[in-house]
């Protein structure tokens, strides 16, 4: 749940904060860079989904991701880096969150209630996505109101 409530609020306003640090970029390039999370996601998740079936080690690759991640939220924050670079980069730490995360539920739950874990485990997401939600939407419903 941690590891997608940084993600998934993230791209639902990431184009306007692209828009509002790299003023050149047009509304369609900051959708289009914003979405390149699930862009590099997509093109990498069957191979590195192969890659952690082989090498097994989900518990580092996941403990990875969650480290790894707020390096790349600094750097789309505290440099002028391209964009495009720091969503690539996050849509890699997505591809092996999901894919050594989700896999490993089976490993600690019987079979019999497989289903009931991996919806629980699902329901505790979107529990944490809409709380996170609703979180940032009144950060940047206050911000805007400050402004103007």
């Amino acid at each position: 749940m941690f590891f997608y409530n940084r993600v998934f609020p993230f791209v639902a306003d990431a184009s306007k904060f692209i828009q509002d640090k790299y003023s050149d970029y047009s509304q369609q390039a900051a959708a289009y860079i914003a979405g390149a999370v699930y862009d590099s996601s997509l093109v990498l998740s069957a191979a590195v989904g192969v890659l952690i079936d082989c090498v097994g080690l989900r518990g580092v690759f996941a403990v990875g991701c969650a480290v790894l991640t707020p390096p790349v939220f600094a750097l789309l924050a505290f440099t002028f880096v391209p964009p495009l670079v720091s969503t690539i980069c996050l849509g890699i730490t997505y591809s092996f969150a999901a894919a050594s995360l989700w896999p490993s539920i089976p490993f600690v739950v019987p079979q019999a209630t497989l289903g009931t874990a991996m919806g629980l485990a699902t329901s505790v997401q979107m529990i944490g996505i809409g709380l996170s939600n609703l979180i940032v939407g009144h950060i940047l419903g206050t911000k805007s109101r400050v402004r103007h």
